[in-house]
């Protein structure tokens, strides 16, 4: 239920797409590492699933905590992605366009680990899990490959996490992390956002 109050009250604010929109989306499509392995017509279905968003200098596009409901590609400009710490906001990443935030959301109901905020004019492909499941509906092999262009990354997120785990930590110590992670997954994703 809590899904779809917000996707309605996201697909408000979504504006239709047009030719320069798309245009911007497949250049930012081509780029994306975890997608290049896509054909154009697959690029161009993909673009034309999800929705175009225009943030202005400074603009919250999302909180920390928030409901995540999906991905966001940049297609163009720069976001900063902040974490609140107990010293205050500290920023983490600056991504640009082809790169995407948010991506863990496409799996599950999971809340937003950072604020994203648009540096610049920031104009962005948002791809929500109900476009998705719409794509999976229509077009089964690209939302097949999409997922595991996805998956693949967010694997590859996980051998870095614990190696820098491994550095400050210890093996040991960064290990026993990993397996409580493991074992505790399918409670911590309920208690996400549901």
């Amino acid at each position: 239920m809590q899904t779809r109050l917000l996707w309605h009250r996201l697909s408000s604010w979504v504006r239709p797409q047009d030719p320069s929109e798309i245009a911007e989306a497949l250049g930012a499509l081509q780029r994306t590492r975890v997608l290049r392995h896509l054909t154009e017509a697959e690029r161009r279905e993909l673009a034309y699933a999800g929705h175009f968003r225009r943030f202005s200098p400074q603009e919250v596009i999302h909180y920390q905590g928030d409901p995540g409901l999906g991905l966001y590609l940049i297609t163009r400009g720069v976001v900063e992605l902040l974490v609140q710490t107990p010293v205050g906001m500290q920023d983490v990443a600056t991504l640009g366009v082809g790169q995407f935030f948010g991506e863990l959301t496409l799996f599950g109901p999971y809340r937003r680990l950072f604020t994203a905020v648009a540096a610049e004019e920031v104009h962005a492909l948002c791809l929500f899990r109900p476009d998705l499941e719409a794509l999976r509906s229509r077009q089964p092999a690209l939302a097949a490959k999409l997922y595991a262009g996805l998956a693949e990354h967010l694997a590859a997120q996980l051998v870095l996490l614990l190696q820098g785990l491994q550095e400050t930590q210890g093996t040991l110590s960064a290990l026993q992390t990993l397996l409580r992670v493991w074992m505790d997954a399918d409670a911590y994703g309920e208690g996400m956002d549901r």
